[in-house]
């Protein structure tokens, strides 16, 4: 390989890395956020006394899991 070619390779190397850096940043955020609407839910179901709600992404998860 020539320079240039070295020199392309490292940028896309380092920008391969950067973006597995910010997905895994990403995945952190969303799993902290579910997290935080699952607990909130508890409160408000807690405090409401209505029963518990199943959304979409709860029906997607247990499609998933009979699969």
């Amino acid at each position: 390989m020539n320079c240039p070619d070295d020199l392309r390779l490292l940028h896309q190397e380092a920008a391969l890395l950067a973006l597995l850096e910010r997905v895994a940043l990403l995945e952190r955020a969303l799993s902290f956020e579910v997290r935080q609407r699952e607990r909130m839910e508890e409160v408000i179901l807690k405090l409401t006394g209505l029963p518990r709600r199943v959304d979409r992404l709860e029906r997607d998860r247990a499609a998933r899991g009979q699969q």
